[in-house]
């Protein structure tokens, strides 16, 4: 199972690691599984949702999932029809296998070694939660004395007991795409031109000084909220009314906000956004 945009890469790459073994596709609307007893079958995610009652009728050999973040929630329908397909071997290939949250873990485990893990609320109590723990009071509190790091022992437990069943590779692993060039990053600042320096610096100086007004009339904390959603609400509307040319500046004017909390309130600015970054605007 692949992903659509990856059919033909698979059947590239099995013609020349494995020349002469038949590969089919099964997709499209004139798919069979005839002669399926033999060699390589490549099929969608798509195509396996809607044809899991046939494909499960067949016993595989091997079944492998690339692209397997797409069976990370169990519950998916992807997840579901994934399971109804008997095979001998299971294999799950992915370069994220824990994007979000640990069960992303489990829910990959689950299908290529069921049991290993446990179910998965046995998981999330077992491991999940005493994990979570951990790594609050080591942010809190710091690693013990002799240890280091923002994990705790339990999740070193679990690194441990899926090991056996991880093959990993990494760029830096000798032999690995050798031929690409180490990463580099560079930083491209873009000035802006004389109506945007001149809308930012009235901006800086119009909302600051509102800001200390607004605080010296209401106090701090009935006009904090408030406060900070109108200025935001004021660089939207500026930003939308401007055009395509004042992306650097909506990054400017938020740089903008930041300093006006910083130099008014003496705190981080996500310290008082975080409270009031997904309320409506009155």
């Amino acid at each position: 199972m692949c992903p659509a945009s990856l059919l033909g890469n698979w059947q590239r790459e099995v013609h020349k690691f494995a020349p002469g073994t038949p590969v089919r596709r099964y997709h499209g609307p004139q798919r069979t599984l005839d002669g399926a007893e033999t060699g390589f079958v490549l099929t969608t995610y798509g195509t396996m949702r809607l044809d899991a009652e046939r494909l499960g009728a067949h016993r595989w050999s091997a079944v492998v999932a690339d692209e397997a973040q797409h069976v990370k929630n169990p519950h998916s329908s992807t997840a579901k029809a994934l399971r109804l397909i008997p095979s001998d071997a299971r294999i799950a290939l992915t370069g994220t296998p824990v994007e979000n949250n640990l069960s992303e873990l489990w829910a990959v485990l689950d299908w290529t070694t069921p049991g290993l893990l446990g179910g998965h609320s046995h998981f999330r109590t077992r491991w999940v939660a005493a994990i979570e723990a951990e790594r609050a009071q080591r942010a809190e509190f710091g690693p013990p004395p002799g240890e280091e790091g923002e994990y705790g022992p339990t999740a070193k437990r679990l690194a441990e007991l899926v090991r056996p069943f991880l093959l990993r590779r990494k760029k830096s692993d000798p032999g690995v795409a050798p031929e690409l060039p180490p990463k580099t990053e560079q930083t491209v600042y873009c000035e802006m031109e004389p109506a945007q320096r001149k809308l930012y610096n009235d901006l800086r100086q119009h909302y600051r000084g509102a800001l200390l007004r607004r605080i010296e009339t209401d106090g701090l904390t009935n006009s904090l909220a408030d406060a900070i959603r109108k200025l935001k609400k004021r660089r939207d509307n500026l930003y939308h009314g401007y055009g395509r040319e004042e992306i650097q500046f909506q990054k400017d004017t938020d740089e903008l906000l930041g300093q006006a909390v910083r130099a008014v309130f003496g705190a981080s600015e996500d310290e008082h956004l975080a409270p009031v970054a997904g309320a409506d605007e009155p």
